[in-house]
């Protein structure tokens, strides 16, 4: 029998395809949230390792409500939609009830920094928070679950540029062309 590789990250299930098979132990939805950030998708960044000082949401008004703060800041990793990964809250949808289009993230600018698709690294200077837009909006009827999962589209890691810096190191000399060519090792 041939065993096949299972590749977790390549299998990655569309965020709005199982929102309905999504319930708690007490058969209430579970909230699935995309996050979107223009600057982050402009920029080209993959993965965010934030220190986040305070979450916030904001309504459909543009009223700011606080979610939770974090007196010392917490350390956390956003990955991208590709990579399969989320974040679980629960603090989240204790909110009062309403439609909330973004959500805010204060930050630590020196505990934080971008990963962006070719690998590279930079500290974010001069970001005291990063908006997050809500696709879809979240509508808060107080029917949901404690929990919300939260997905951040951001753009896929380039696959290709790991695979061209080995296949640099590997790679055989070009041969020589000109009025010498033939001279050397002949």
């Amino acid at each position: 029998m041939k065993n096949s590789p299972f590749y977790s990250n390549y299998i990655v299930s569309h965020p709005f395809t199982t929102s309905s098979f999504q319930i708690d132990g007490e058969g209430r939805k579970v909230v699935d949230l995309v996050l979107n950030n223009e600057f982050a998708t402009d920029m080209q960044v993959s993965q965010m390792d934030l220190s986040i000082l305070k979450l916030s949401a904001f309504d459909e008004n543009g009223m700011e409500h606080t979610i939770t703060n974090f007196l010392h800041g917490t350390h956390v990793t956003l990955h991208s939609l590709s990579q399969g990964q989320s974040l679980r809250s629960r603090s989240l949808v204790s909110l009062r009830c309403g439609v909330y289009r973004k959500l805010r993230f204060y930050i630590k600018d020196a505990d934080s920094f971008f990963t962006y698709s070719d690998a590279s690294k930079e500290t974010p200077a001069g970001f005291g928070y990063l908006d997050f837009e809500l696709s879809n909006g979240l509508t808060i009827t107080g029917a949901e679950s404690p929990i919300a999962v939260l997905r951040f589209d951001f753009v896929p890691f380039k696959s290709n540029t790991f695979v061209s810096r080995l296949a640099n190191v590997f790679r055989s000399p070009k041969k020589l062309s000109g009025r010498l060519a033939g001279s050397f090792g002949h």
